[in-house]
């Protein structure tokens, strides 16, 4: 996973399922938030790579697992 890469947000925001009928209406809420969570942070992402490009940083590399 690329830290600081709105589109892998976004796809992550896609592990969360917030219209299950076989999980909890608690669970169900939970789920939303989290998915909630990961398009916010792609927004604020997004609006913050145009100064870590202006100050000539690369958005780090972080190995899954």
């Amino acid at each position: 996973m690329r830290l600081g890469d709105p589109d892998e947000c976004r796809q992550r925001r896609l592990l969360f399922p917030t219209r299950s009928h076989s999980t909890s209406p608690l669970a169900r809420e939970k789920l939303a938030h989290m998915a909630e969570t990961w398009i916010k942070l792609a927004i604020q992402l997004e609006e913050q790579l145009p100064l870590l490009h202006q100050h000539g940083g690369q958005s780090p590399t972080v190995k899954a697992g």
